[in-house]
């Protein structure tokens, strides 16, 4: 039979050896999985920022096409001479219903 003995003062060691070993490899993921938020959040802001760019680009032609169309109703007052062929052309007809 093979029989295998370990010194009782080797075992606090190899303890400490496996639990730095482990320490060692889950902070490079955590740094890993850091490195790679920082990155997304990096890309959210420059997105963010180019949409709020584009808005503003967006507002300024519109308030360039509102100003340049200011006046796209005609005003009825504008057109005296049309009312007073209206109210000839009416007048007859009323005079015919009655």
């Amino acid at each position: 039979m093979l029989s295998m003995s370990i010194n009782v003062t080797w075992l606090p060691v190899i303890a400490f050896f496996f639990a730095l070993l482990g320490y060692l490899f889950r902070s490079r993921q955590i740094k890993k999985c850091k490195k790679r938020m920082l990155s997304l959040e990096n890309e959210m802001l420059n997105n963010h920022a180019e949409i709020l760019h584009l808005q503003q680009e967006l507002v300024a032609v519109k308030s360039e096409d509102a100003s340049t169309y200011k006046t796209r109703v005609v005003a009825m007052k504008e057109l005296p001479s049309d009312d007073k062929q209206d109210s000839k052309e009416i007048a007859p007809v009323k005079k015919m219903g009655k």
